[in-house]
C-alpha cells in the first residue's frame, strides 16, 4: 500500500493520495482547508466511479484506520511524506509508537533528505526510503553529440550524491523512479553496498528492465505480475 497522508482541520490526520481533494476523491478544495465534519461528507470511492466497480459511498479514511486495517491485513505500507512540518512528523511518530506493528512493516518516504534524516534523529528505528528522480536534469542537458557523455558524467554525480546522502541519514534504502533503472546505476549501486528499491506502482515495463538487470528488489506484490 502506498499513499500519502495531511493534517487538517481538526485533530486527526487524514489518509489520501494526494493533498488536493480534486487530485484524490472529487473536484474540489484543499485538503487543509476542510473540517472532519466536511471530509465525511465527501465520497472517497467517486474517484473508481469509471474502472467497473460497485463502491457507492466511502468516507475519506483517516490515517489511523488506514494504519489499523493494514496491521489487520498484514500490508506494508509506504509513507509518502511531501511536507517538513513538525505537526505532521509529531503525529506520525505517534502512530509509530502507538502501533509497533509499523516498525517492521512500513517505510517513510520523501523526496526531502532532510525530512528522513530529522524523522531517523527522533527514532532511528523507523525505515526510511529516499526517493529521487532523475527526468528534470536530464530534460535540461541537452548538449548536441556530446549529450550522452554530459549525461553520463550527471548520472556519477548523483550517484556519488546519493551515496553520501544516505550515509549522512542512515537511509535503509534508496527508492529511484522509473528513468533511473539502468544498468549503470544498478552496478554503481552494488559496488557502494546499496541497495536500490525501484518506486514504481504495478508497472509491468519497469518490471522487465529490473530482471533483465537481474536486480529485482521488488516488494512480492509485484510477483503477481504477468509479464
Amino acid at each position: 500500500m502506498k499513499g500519502s497522508y495531511s493534517s487538517f482541520s481538526g485533530e486527526s490526520f487524514l489518509a489520501s493520495v494526494e493533498l488536493y481533494i480534486w487530485e484524490t476523491y472529487c473536484s474540489y478544495g484543499n485538503v487543509n482547508t476542510f473540517t472532519l465534519a466536511e471530509l465525511e461528507k465527501l465520497n472517497a470511492g467517486s474517484k473508481f466511479k469509471n474502472i467497473n466497480t460497485n463502491y457507492t459511498f466511502c468516507k475519506v479514511p483517516t490515517l489511523e484506520s488506514v494504519i489499523e486495517l493494514c496491521q489487520e491485513k498484514e500490508i506494508y505500507i509506504f509513507f509518502d511524506l511531501k511536507n517538513n512540518n513538525n505537526y505532521i512528523i509529531n503525529g506520525l511518530l505517534h502512530f509509530y509508537h502507538k502501533y509497533p506493528y509499523l516498525y517492521s512493516h512500513s517505510t517513510v518516504c520523501s523526496f526531502d533528505w532532510s525530512l528522513i534524516r530529522k524523522i531517523r534523529t527522533l527514532d532511528n528505528e523507523i525505515m526510511g526510503g529516499l526517493s529521487f528522480q532523475n527526468r528534470l536534469i536530464y530534460k535540461a542537458i541537452n548538449f548536441g553529440w556530446l549529450t550522452p557523455f554530459v549525461k553520463s558524467v550527471v548520472e556519477i554525480f548523483r550517484i556519488v550524491q546519493l551515496y553520501f546522502v544516505c550515509s549522512y541519514t542512515g537511509n535503509s534504502f534508496l527508492l529511484p523512479e522509473i528513468d533511473v533503472a539502468t544498468r549503470s546505476f544498478v552496478s554503481a549501486m552494488t559496488f557502494c553496498d546499496v541497495e536500490p528499491t525501484f518506486w514504481v506502482a504495478n508497472d509491468v515495463r519497469t518490471k522487465k528492465t529490473i530482471i533483465q538487470l537481474d536486480r529485482a528488489y521488488m516488494s512480492d506484490i509485484y510477483d503477481n505480475i504477468k509479464l
